[in-house]
């Protein structure tokens, strides 16, 4: 299933076998190491506009490390801890309270390893901050369902 959102941008579901992975920097996304839901917000972006999309990678083409990792954290105090993998199939099954999420490509980026959520309620695109109760409990549902993977402690 195709969706569109504007004349340049198509999206197109990823397969739900795959995985895909979340960057996390801690202490905001990663709390007494658990997975908060914070990494699953979406966020303002440094040009002041609020994300369409959370940003995860495909780790079937790109499994994140700590050198891989180059784009700084938006909070800071905040430092590169890891990612968390999710399963696309998870991912699609989780409807809270007619909130729900898709992971989608956009087939004209050639960065293949980067694909997105994207929230709706009531069908309807979530962009930016969103305080329903229903959002809060998907990106908790997601945060209990990823799997976290710290990056090795740097050598000395």
């Amino acid at each position: 299933m195709a969706i569109l959102l504007n004349m340049d941008q198509t999206l197109y579901d990823v397969d739900e076998s795959e995985e895909v992975a979340r960057i996390l920097f801690s202490p905001t996304m990663v709390q007494e190491g658990r997975i908060s839901r914070n990494a699953f917000f979406l966020e303002q972006l440094r040009n002041g506009k609020w994300e369409k999309y959370l940003s995860v990678w495909r780790t079937l083409h790109k499994v994140p490390t700590r050198e891989n990792v180059t784009f700084p954290p938006r909070t800071p105090g905040d430092e590169a801890f890891g990612y968390a993998t999710l399963n696309v199939g998870v991912i699609h099954t989780q409807d809270i309270m007619d909130c729900t999420a898709r992971v989608k490509r956009n087939v004209k980026n050639e960065n293949h390893y980067h694909v997105g959520i994207f929230y709706e309620l009531a069908q309807q695109p979530i962009v930016g901050k969103c305080d329903a109760v229903s959002f809060m409990a998907l990106t908790m549902a997601l945060a209990n369902k990823a799997a976290l993977i710290p990056f090795p402690k740097r050598e000395k």
